[in-house]
C-alpha cells in the first residue's frame, strides 16, 4: 500500500481508492478500548501505535504516545509508559503554544503516576523511619532502623517480595505499589 491508499478488488470500481484509516480512527479506537468497562489495553496499545504513526502534528502526536503510555502502563510496562510520558514532556518543554503547554502538564503526571508506582525500598525505610511514634526507627531487640530485610520478611507472609525495580536510568530493589495495596500506600502516605 502505497500513499495511504488501497485499490478496491472490485473491478467496477477498481481504479477508485480506499483511504487507510487516519489518526483520527487510531485515536478514538485507543480510546474506547481504554475507557471501556472492561479495558482492552493490548489493542489500545496497537492503535495508539497506529495513530503515532498517522499523526500529522505535534499536538496529535503527542495524544497518541499519552495514550501509547497509558496502555504499557497498565499492562505493567512501568519503564516503557515512563519513557513515552518523558518524551512528550521533553518534546514541549518551555514551550507557549496552550495546546503543548497542556500534553505538557498531562506528560508529567502521567509521569508522576507512572512513577508512584514503582517504590525503591530505600524510599520507603526512610518514609518509614520519618513517622514519629512508630516503632521503625528503633526496630526489634537492638531498636536501630528498620532494614530491607526485615522489611521484606515483614511483607512475605503478605506475598509481597522485592523485586529489581527500573525509574528510568536508575535500577534497584523496591516494591510494585499494586503488590503493596492501598492500604499500605496511604500508610507511607
Amino acid at each position: 500500500m502505497l500513499g495511504g491508499t488501497a485499490t478496491i478488488a472490485n473491478p467496477a470500481s477498481a481504479s477508485a481508492p480506499v483511504a487507510s484509516p487516519d489518526f483520527g480512527y487510531w485515536i478514538s479506537e485507543a480510546s474506547k478500548l481504554l475507557e471501556a468497562k472492561a479495558p482492552n489495553y493490548d489493542g489500545a496499545l496497537f492503535c495508539a501505535g497506529k495513530a503515532v504513526e498517522a499523526a500529522g502534528s505535534d499536538v496529535e502526536w503527542a495524544r497518541a504516545r499519552n495514550a501509547d503510555g497509558i496502555a504499557q502502563f497498565h499492562l505493567g510496562k512501568l519503564d516503557v509508559a515512563i519513557a513515552a510520558f518523558t518524551t512528550i514532556a521533553e518534546r514541549f518543554s518551555g514551550s507557549i503554544d496552550a495546546d503543548r503547554r497542556y500534553w505538557h502538564a498531562r506528560a508529567l503526571i502521567n509521569k508522576g503516576i507512572a512513577l508512584g508506582a514503582l517504590l525503591f525500598t530505600d524510599e520507603i525505610l526512610s518514609k518509614l523511619h520519618a513517622m514519629e511514634e512508630r516503632p521503625w526507627s528503633e526496630y526489634g531487640k537492638r531498636a536501630k532502623p528498620l532494614a530491607s530485610q526485615q522489611l521484606a520478611a515483614l511483607l512475605r507472609p503478605l506475598g509481597v517480595r522485592p523485586g529489581s525495580v527500573r525509574r528510568g536510568e536508575k535500577t534497584n530493589k523496591g516494591y510494585r505499589c499494586e503488590d503493596l495495596g492501598d492500604s499500605f500506600a496511604r500508610y507511607l502516605g
